[in-house]
């Protein structure tokens, strides 16, 4: 019989608390449906993307949403699979968000989630051989059960899941996920059956009930950690108790994430709200801007437009759109990633990023490394002029003027060869070629 080890911490109660806290606000913000139909399919995208990114899949969060619209992708089929099969799995867990998690469901849900990237005998079905966790260098860390066993094992799981407790989802959900990946049940697709059955879990017990919450994000945004607090369950004897503070801290970041974005759109009419996808964007940039006349409403939702339809594959996703139209004068790569960092570090609003971006912008550039001396064979310039500019130079080298608003570097030995003046005149050898009157 499973048995799972583990202690109720402070900190655990302390981010349990901060949960209820949190999903309370939510169940009574006064914005509803549209804006939770919205939030659910972000849901399943974000959730789709990270599990599927956890275990390799390169897809961005653009291409997956494009393939849960059922828009053309261009990347690897069998990514392309991984993805969609997720997708479908996520979709019919919420279809059965009330079901009885069997053994038999269980199954299905595998067979989903691996339809086509496994042998047909393989999906929905436990495994044959032996399987091993290996690390990056392919060095094995971890032996799972052996395949006599693992019938058993999850059936005992599943006993424990569905047994009459007081226990709390969170708990419950992060205890059947780590034994799950534990006992590797499946040739493949341990990890992503893991945890859409953790998340089935908490559908279950009627908690998210609007199913908005993108748990996996956590997991992916830090994998080297995810699989870290894995394995240290495993070297602790399975005492699970930081397994499940770190789980509850993975709770805590989606219900705050999801919290953020209602409750920028919350308002202080006691009737409830519905509000169209124009509408919520209306309010967002209220929020942001404060006042808006006509002219700032169509400029700031073009700007919202471009975004959408612009937006960087690599950028970090916890970043507001609204974020990201401020730092679009930043062009240089690193300089925005900088921005990113400290905007989210220090919680920026939008009229700290604004000064900070035009901070930058206004701030004096060094000159850039110049071009070799080249000047074009048929025009022979006879004098120069020490440059008053400075630049970065190589050792051994001097900036000349050449007029013309023209300032190139040359080295201490080609200076000997030219005349250098100490006025600003210059003396240049052409030809005339026509002459165009008026």
């Amino acid at each position: 019989m499973f048995k799972p080890q583990y202690r109720i911490t402070d900190h655990c109660l302390f981010l349990i608390g901060k949960i209820a806290d949190l999903t309370a606000k939510i169940n009574h913000a006064n914005i509803t449906f549209p804006l939770m139909t919205r939030m659910q399919k972000e849901a399943i995208n974000r959730n789709a993307h990270a599990s599927t990114s956890i275990e390799g899949n390169t897809l961005s969060l653009v291409q997956v949403s494009a393939l849960s619209d059922n828009r053309p992708v261009d990347a690897d089929s069998l990514q392309k699979k991984e993805v969609a099969n997720y997708l479908a799995a996520l979709r019919g867990i919420i279809k059965n968000a009330s079901s009885a998690i069997t053994e038999k469901q269980l199954l299905r849900l595998h067979a989903l989630i691996v339809r086509g990237l496994v042998a047909d005998a393989k999906a929905g079905q436990y495994k044959a051989k032996q399987n091993y966790v290996v690390d990056a260098n392919k060095k094995v860390v971890f032996t799972p059960p052996a395949p006599s066993e693992c019938p058993r094992l999850m059936r005992d799981l599943v006993k424990w899941v569905n047994r009459k407790s007081n226990t709390h989802p969170v708990i419950v959900s992060a205890v059947f996920h780590h034994q799950c990946v534990s006992v590797h049940p499946f040739t493949d697709g341990n990890g992503r059956l893991a945890r859409a059955a953790a998340q089935w879990i908490l559908y279950q017990r009627k908690f998210d009930p609007r199913h908005i919450l993108s748990l996996d994000d956590f997991y992916a945004n830090d994998r080297q950690r995810y699989y870290a607090k894995i394995q240290q369950a495993r070297d602790l004897d399975y005492d699970l108790t930081h397994w499940i503070e770190y789980a509850a801290e993975g709770v805590v970041s989606a219900v705050e994430q999801a919290y953020a974005r209602i409750s920028k759109l919350a308002l202080s009419s006691k009737q409830k709200i519905v509000i169209t996808p124009k509408q919520e964007q209306l309010v967002e940039l209220l929020n942001m801007e404060g006042v808006l006349n006509s002219p700032d409403i169509g400029r700031l939702l073009k700007m919202r437009r471009f975004y959408l339809l612009n937006q960087k594959e690599s950028v970090t996703t916890q970043l507001d759109w609204t974020d990201y139209v401020e730092l679009l004068p930043i062009r240089d790569e690193k300089t925005r990633k900088k921005l990113e960092r400290r905007i989210l570090q220090e919680d920026l609003k939008s009229s700290e990023i604004r000064q900070l971006v035009r901070a930058i912008s206004h701030a004096p550039k060094s000159s850039p490394k110049l071009p070799p001396l080249k000047r074009p064979a048929d025009l022979r310039l006879d004098t120069f002029f020490i440059s008053p500019l400075r630049a970065k130079l190589e050792d051994g080298e001097v900036l000349i003027d050449c007029g013309f608003f023209v300032n190139w570097p040359v080295t201490k030995e080609e200076l000997k060869n030219l005349d250098i003046t100490s006025e600003m005149s210059y003396t240049y050898a052409a030809t005339v070629d026509r002459v165009i009157d008026g």
